[in-house]
């Protein structure tokens, strides 16, 4: 009997305890799915990373710096370059500009075309390297310069 007597206290005492935490049953949790509000002011504290500027290029559209084979400019489709005869390279038009940059140089034997990537380079007849710089949307940055050969 006296052991009954303690089973019934020990029950009385941890049914108090529980009662005294406020109830018997937990608080569900949160369904993972739905943030909480903390978790939602987290978020918005973030900084958000600034767009990368466009860049500037150093001959902006003065496309006639390009004639002894040395500028970096700005293109959009329709853009016309002429170089100096020594290029063996007389124009070169942009064609196309999306995900990258279609290039074509043009001459009395035919033409070459390119078409290049971000940082992609070519190189007309060893005589003038070109490099897209930069792209976006319908206009890019193209840098020129002299090849190896020029004669």
């Amino acid at each position: 009997m006296h052991r009954n007597a303690t089973l019934a206290a020990s029950a009385a005492a941890l049914s108090l305890a529980l009662t005294a935490c406020g109830g018997s049953e937990p608080e569900p949790a949160a369904p993972e799915s739905e943030p909480t509000v903390r978790a939602m002011q987290d978020r918005t504290d973030e900084p958000t990373a600034a767009p990368v500027p466009f860049p500037e290029a150093a001959d902006g559209e003065d496309y006639e710096a390009c004639f002894d084979g040395e500028c970096e400019v700005h293109v959009t489709v329709g853009s016309e370059i002429e170089f100096d005869g020594e290029f063996r390279v007389p124009t070169t038009t942009v064609e196309s500009i999306g995900d990258s940059v279609t290039v074509v140089a043009r001459d009395s034997n035919g033409y070459l075309s390119f078409e290049l990537g971000e940082d992609g380079t070519g190189n007309f007849q060893n005589t003038l390297n070109v490099q897209v710089v930069a792209i976006r949307e319908e206009e890019a940055v193209l840098k020129f310069w002299p090849g190896e050969y020029q004669g």
